[in-house]
């Protein structure tokens, strides 16, 4: 069960890491705009956040470097998924029009649970 949940983690976080970049690439290429946070556009914090998430779960660090590097894009996507639910359009939207920062959302969510999920059943 613990390797299941680890390439789980992995699976997802390869998603992730392709959804981030192609966002990033989007707004490079002026296809897509991305909120700025501090001037900089959250899809190129969203995805080096993720890229860290994913080298510390993969090179099995401690878990503090895991949740550190999570927490940017979980904080950012749950913000925006609240304020988009407010009324604020602020994230990019996909072809359906569904807005990206809710995919974020659950991909961050599941991300969460799994490793939390996983630590558990390796303290048993």
């Amino acid at each position: 069960m613990k390797n299941l949940l680890f390439y789980l983690i992995v699976i997802l976080l390869l998603f992730t890491l392709y959804g981030s970049f192609d966002l990033s690439y989007g707004n490079l290429t002026n296809k897509i705009a991305c909120p700025k946070v501090f001037g900089i556009p959250a899809c190129y914090i969203v995805f080096v956040a993720f890229l860290g998430t994913f080298v510390s779960h993969v090179l099995k660090l401690d878990r503090i470097w895991f949740y550190s590097f999570l927490f940017l894009p979980f904080g950012l996507a749950t913000g925006a998924s609240l304020a988009e639910l407010l009324g604020y359009e602020v994230c990019p939207r996909t072809s359906t029009g569904i807005p990206m920062c809710f995919i974020s959302a659950v991909f961050c969510y599941a991300l969460l649970f799994l490793k939390l999920w996983a630590n558990r059943i390796i303290k048993q």
